[in-house]
């Protein structure tokens, strides 16, 4: 469909970018909006980035997270301030752009919704996601099947979102009304890499037609998403596939909590144990040790090593504080700091030990005390006053 990424498009070819975007924690109006601005800032980025791109995709939870949050108060409306700003940002960057929301749906479980908006800021296609990941998911099924438009360069695409690609059914349909390529954004986690590969593939091979798939990555501290675009052609080989940078993907795999612990000692114990056990692992240890090895010769490289490691892990800790500062359960301090001292508080030892080959200091038992003792001065340090007792 087009030469050299994209570069050099043929006269009637449709250059799509599907973005990646990192998992949001969204709760209140004000993050809803905040992530709202961040889209609009990639839609811009995008268009800065590649003149000759048709079409930005935005994948499944890219406004909302994954947190499956059914709050009347955080759900979209076509007619609301989000869908109004990525309106906006089509017409100011002349892009088309594909977005998701979580719909209002009054009296009924929301709406999963995707929306293709032209370069005029004209909603061209509307679709609600037919079958919700059950039981996990909590959004009502789709009532309005599979609407097929004209795109941009006068191709002929579909969309679909996440678990309706698992289902042959649904690429057959956008084939049989015409659909040139099928778009399939999604917020899939490691574990359904394989058959998200497979079914992007058999999609595309089964019905002749172009498949444009991406999916969410990063972690919001409890979800982790896997990342990946990939654009199939028609006869089943993909064409362009790319993955969350190494180190990312090394990071997400790996940094996980449960984040339903109780108090904040045992959330705080919990998150240490998961920090550490991802910083000694022997394929992090190793990418470490390359990176400051080549870090000076190919700085953009160290760059971006650290960009999405060692900051990817203090912002998914910052972002923890901030919920905790919100509940009154910390003080207030920059979030990103107090992240930023009790990770390498942390760190210590235990890593340099294992990057000079003298692993003594790592052992189980030290790692517990290091933890124990780093959450017991954190807390003392940062956790919010108690307001004395008024005596009777």
């Amino acid at each position: 469909m087009n030469g050299l990424g994209g570069l050099n498009k043929s006269p009637e070819g449709v250059v799509i970018g599907l973005v990646q975007l990192q998992l949001p924690v969204v709760v209140t109006r004000a993050d809803l909006a905040r992530q709202t601005e961040r889209i609009v800032y990639m839609v811009g980025k995008a268009r800065r980035n590649l003149g000759t791109m048709d079409l930005v995709v935005f994948p499944e939870y890219a406004l909302h997270g994954l947190s499956m949050d059914t709050n009347p108060a955080i759900m979209c409306s076509l007619d609301g301030p989000e869908v109004a700003a990525f309106k906006q940002a089509c017409v100011d960057n002349k892009i088309w752009g594909c977005f998701s929301i979580m719909e209002q749906n009054d009296g009924a479980y929301p709406f999963n919704s995707g929306l293709i908006i032209d370069d005029t800021g004209a909603i061209k296609l509307y679709y609600r996601k037919m079958h919700p990941w059950v039981p996990v998911e909590p959004w009502e099924p789709g009532d309005i099947g599979i609407p097929v438009i004209e795109g941009p360069k006068s191709c002929k695409l579909a969309l679909i979102i996440c678990h309706d690609g698992m289902f042959p059914e649904m690429a057959r349909e956008c084939a049989y009304k015409g659909a040139d390529i099928m778009l399939r954004t999604a917020g899939y986690t490691a574990p359904v890499r394989h058959a998200w590969s497979i079914t992007n593939q058999a999609n595309a091979f089964c019905n002749l037609m172009y498949t444009a798939n991406v999916c969410m990555c990063g972690t919001d501290g409890t979800f982790n998403s896997m990342g990946e675009g990939m654009i199939v052609g028609f006869d089943g080989t993909p064409t362009k596939r790319n993955s969350m940078s190494l180190a990312n993907l090394l990071w997400v795999r790996n940094f996980f909590w449960d984040g339903r612990a109780g108090s904040l000692e045992a959330q705080l114990t919990e998150i240490g144990h998961s920090f550490l056990a991802m910083v000694l692992s022997p394929p992090i240890l190793e990418f470490h040790r390359l990176m400051v090895s080549i870090g000076r010769k190919f700085p953009e490289t160290g760059r971006l090593f650290f960009e999405t490691g060692p900051v990817s892990a203090y912002s998914t800790v910052a972002t923890w504080i901030a919920k905790q500062q919100k509940d009154g359960r910390i003080g207030e301090e920059d979030p990103y700091r107090l992240a930023v001292l009790f990770l390498d508080m942390l760190i210590g030892e235990h890593q340099l030990s294992w990057l000079t080959g003298a692993p003594r200091a790592a052992r189980r038992d030290k790692i517990d005390e290091t933890v124990r003792i780093a959450v017991k001065v954190f807390l003392r340090g940062c956790a919010a006053p108690v307001e004395p007792r008024q005596s009777k």
